[in-house]
């Protein structure tokens, strides 16, 4: 007989399971006693603060390539220094 590891649903035999509260081998916690969800949600919220401080950092200057996209772009082509519209 087999059963259902808690945290990868992989089958594991009842012996395994027996000895590892349910999980199996490669799903053991670290340390007895801890959950293993536990450990990936403490991982998933660092993951998630670290990406909250890229996106918190400020990016390059983009004036540069945005002024050489406004000359290169074809709207204001030969209408001179005081581009119009219309």
């Amino acid at each position: 007989m087999t059963a259902t590891c808690r945290h990868c649903g992989a089958a594991v035999d009842l012996n395994t399971a027996a000895r590892t509260g349910g999980y199996c081998d490669g799903c053991q916690p670290a340390l007895p006693g801890i959950d293993v969800e536990a450990q990936d949600r403490a991982a998933q919220q660092l993951t998630g603060e670290e990406l909250s401080a890229q996106l918190r950092t400020p990016g390059k200057d983009v004036s540069g390539i945005a002024g050489k996209i406004e000359r290169d772009a074809p709207l204001f082509r030969g209408t001179g220094e005081n581009p119009s519209l219309f």
